[in-house]
């Protein structure tokens, strides 16, 4: 499935791919949002937690990431 990058002024507008398992599986991570500048955004995890990495705590930019994350 290839989906939009995800792109945001406050991640200094770069934009981020979509990665997804080659052979999805039920308990498999994905999708994963990457930049090769900033590195690792995302982690959607179906059964745990799914990972968000940025340098500051900003709840309106988290929301729309999951909610990227989840279309």
């Amino acid at each position: 499935m290839d989906k939009e990058s995800f792109k945001n002024e406050k991640l200094n507008g770069l934009e981020f791919e979509f990665y997804e398992l080659a052979n999805p599986v039920s308990d498999g991570t994905g999708p994963i949002l990457f930049n090769s500048d900033y590195g690792l955004l995302a982690i959607n995890n179906v059964y745990g937690p799914t990972l968000i990495f940025l340098d500051k705590k900003h709840n309106k930019l988290t929301e729309q990431i999951l909610t990227k994350l989840n279309e």
